[in-house]
């Protein structure tokens, strides 16, 4: 990556003036030396704001060729100096967003004409003339300057608010997942609302409210991207975590037609309706997300952006045609990204407060004054907030969103009318039920009296269990009656995957804090402080013991652009690459500590086991459908149990057979209301082997907010 021979002699972003003939970073008169790795780096960065800068151009570039073991202590520690400098975060980024594993990229806005270099001008011979004509200009363009903001400061716009709300539904079904792995967009003509049920139905209802109508569909598991500019046409697709055939669904007569031959997991229109935008991406070959556009029958496409992490979750094209807007889902992390509607200027952008986390789905009204978005609130329940992003000439607003809604219910994404009057949510209250799947019997029976609560583990002499109640997150421990419960975490530290450690005395967990990556956490089974064992630049999570009790296998989350496992001596505090672990993540390590079992990323079709004697892996399952989940090993290290929650209500319990890979199904557990879960459903085993599951005992409706949006 060559740097310019015409670089300037300084390079400006906001309040920050970097020298590159010093060395020095100035701030507002302010001097702060930087060391010199730290300002080659953040000079690199600078000189290509948008793009990636690999750690090996960046190993090539600034460190010596005979430089190996030191480099990647050297440039972390000089990219945390840089942030300490620039006052930056790695959660938060304002100026160097970290890719784990893989760069950084500089996102601040650079200003021109860095070096306040003026263009050359001729020496006039009547200079006096000129300094009285340039203080009349000046004094004229202050009074003008100050009566201007007079009037501004006198004139702030009243803060937007809701004026009434108006449930549309009354049914209780879940609203924007029609069948699992799917998410599902809501969208108006302004005159209905169009969204989609569990079990594949798409759904209509009035914006007056009324009985919801459902509307045949050809297309199986149909999920709404997005609606067309003129409110004919409803493109979308059959999933959301892997790339299936785009469609276009017509609202007149109800025929569905490809879009071409384009594949991709979310899409928006343009706004004048000729052009489509969609994402493609994580998959086998393609380790990242690209962003792609085309025309509206499917010809003419080509890439404008690539995005290194998470999966994009949401497209959107603004109502002026400028700039392409997107979410990128990390866990249960929301990034917003914006772009030209080019691929030129990509940049992050901060729209929440600072440790909110962000729900995809944001909109901006038809006008464009305003962007709608749900996210947490002070309260923890997700909020709708409106952003201002077009001001009036002489009148002011708050460049903080602000907070529409409030309560203990959720209310997720968010559909401004044409006219932007009202706003349409979906209000959910998240509940569950644990049942117990009765083998022999085959049937669902409550357990622990049905609490509300997910991610089972259990002691390895049966006697003791942890759980995590939902959707608080918080984790206990009690009897594997229900008796001796004891609370181990509290928030805001959210807690998941929780393991018992082979002695029974310490639990390990992912935690999570606001605003900040999982990292993963011990606790003693009896109370005490949570103490964090292992952070990174990106979600570590599924601790799993290994058989001598000090080592604790885990890895990144699935959605990791890089995904592999991990092993963490407790005694060293060393952190150590598993051999051939690229590509796996959700490690599961047997009784006697000999086999490690993983899933893949990003295809999750095949499950691989390690056997530490040899140091080799080998796939021992590939299935059809994605979801492999490991549950569970046998006592005697033989088999290994595992679940395949490929449907929102369907979840097939199997049994493998080390030695020969041997498969069999034990049980078909079937949810008709649907099962829940922070990371999606999963099953769990009680130590007779039954399996466990927590029913979605949640409600979603619709609800009309009529707005005032100044």
């Amino acid at each position: 990556m060559p740097v310019s021979s015409s670089s300037p002699a300084r390079i400006r972003f906001g309040s920050l003036e970097l020298d590159l003939t010093s060395g020095e970073l100035h701030n507002n008169g302010r001097i702060f030396p930087l060391p010199r790795k730290s300002f080659e780096i953040l000079r690199v960065l600078a000189e290509h704001p948008g793009e990636v800068v690999t750690r090996d151009e960046l190993r090539n570039k600034l460190w010596s060729t005979n430089t190996f073991v030191e480099f990647d202590d050297g440039l972390n520690h000089a990219v945390q100096k840089l942030r300490q400098v620039l006052g930056d975060s790695v959660e938060h980024p304002q100026f160097i967003e970290t890719l784990p594993r893989y760069g950084y990229r500089f996102i601040g806005f650079i200003s021109p004409n860095g070096d306040g270099s003026r263009a050359p001008g001729k020496q006039a011979c009547d200079a006096p003339t000129q300094n009285i004509w340039k203080r009349w200009v000046i004094g004229f363009v202050a009074v003008a300057a100050l009566m201007g903001g007079i009037l501004w400061l006198k004139s702030p716009l009243p803060a937007p608010r809701v004026v009434s709300y108006k449930q549309l539904t009354r049914d209780g079904r879940e609203k924007n997942r029609p069948c699992y792995h799917s998410y599902s967009r809501l969208v108006t003509d302004g005159a209905r609302v169009y969204f989609s049920e569990e079990h594949s139905r798409l759904m209509q209802v009035s914006v007056s409210g009324g009985d919801a109508a459902s509307i045949p569909t050809p297309i199986d598991c149909f999920s709404i991207l997005a609606i067309s500019p003129d409110k004919t046409e409803l493109i979308g697709t059959s999933t959301f975590l892997r790339d299936e055939p785009l469609w276009l669904l017509s609202m007149v007569n109800g025929q569905a037609r490809r879009v071409g031959d384009l594949s991709g997991h979310k899409a928006a229109w343009s706004p004048d309706g000729q052009s489509i935008v969609y994402a493609t991406g994580p998959t086998h070959d393609q380790a990242v997300n690209e962003v792609w556009v085309a025309k509206k029958d499917g010809s003419g496409s080509h890439r404008l952006a690539r995005i290194e992490r998470g999966v994009i979750s949401s497209l959107m094209w603004s109502p002026d045609g400028k700039v392409i807007r997107m979410d990128d889902w990390d866990e249960d992390s929301v990034h917003v990204w914006e772009m030209s509607s080019d691929g030129s200027n990509m940049h992050r952008l901060a729209i929440t407060p600072k440790g909110n986390r962000q729900t995809p789905y944001g909109s901006w009204t038809p006008d464009q004054k305003y962007f709608i978005f749900a996210a947490d609130s002070d309260s923890g329940a997700k909020a709708i907030w409106a952003l201002r992003e077009r001001q009036g000439f002489f009148q002011r607003s708050s460049a903080k969103p602000v907070q529409l809604t409030s309560g203990a219910t959720d209310f997720l994404q968010a559909a401004p009318s044409p006219d932007a009057k009202q706003i349409f949510v979906i209000g959910s209250i998240q509940r569950g039920e644990l049942l117990r799947y009765d083998l022999p019997l085959k049937r669902l029976e409550p357990y622990l009296s049905g609490i509300s609560a997910e991610h089972l583990d259990f002691s390895r002499d049966g006697k003791w269990m942890t759980y995590i109640t939902f959707p608080e997150a918080i984790l206990w421990r009690s009897r594997v009656d229900g008796s001796e419960r004891m609370q181990l975490t509290t928030l805001p530290l959210r807690a998941f995957l929780p393991r018992w450690s082979p002695d029974g005395m310490q639990i390990a967990f992912a935690g999570k804090l606001p605003g900040e990556y999982l990292k993963i956490y011990i606790v003693s089974a009896g109370g005490g402080q949570p103490r964090m064992v292992a952070q990174a630049d990106e979600h570590w999570t599924d601790p799993a013991w290994a058989a001598n009790g000090h080592t604790l296998i885990f890895g990144p989350s699935f959605f990791s652009p890089h995904p592999r496992l991990y092993s963490l001596d407790l005694t060293t505090n060393h952190v150590s690459i598993i051999p051939g672990s690229d590509g796996m993540y959700g490690p599961l390590v047997s009784p006697d500590g000999r086999f490690i079992v993983a899933g893949e990323a990003p295809g999750n079709r095949k499950l691989f086991v390690f056997d530490r004697q040899n140091q080799k892996w080998s796939d021992v399952v590939e299935l059809r459908q994605p979801g492999p989940l490991p549950l569970r090993w046998s006592d005697d290290n033989r088999y290994l149990f595992f679940s395949l929650i490929s449907d929102h209500s369907h979840a097939p319990l199997y049994r493998l057979r080390i030695a020969d890979r041997r498969l069999e199904e034990l049980a078909v557990v079937d949810v008709p209301q649907g099962m829940a879960g922070a990371f999606g459903p999963r099953m769990c085993l009680t130590p007779d082997g039954s399996p466990v599951v927590l029913r979605d005992a949640s409600i979603q409706e619709i609800y009309a907010l009529d707005v005032d949006l100044p």
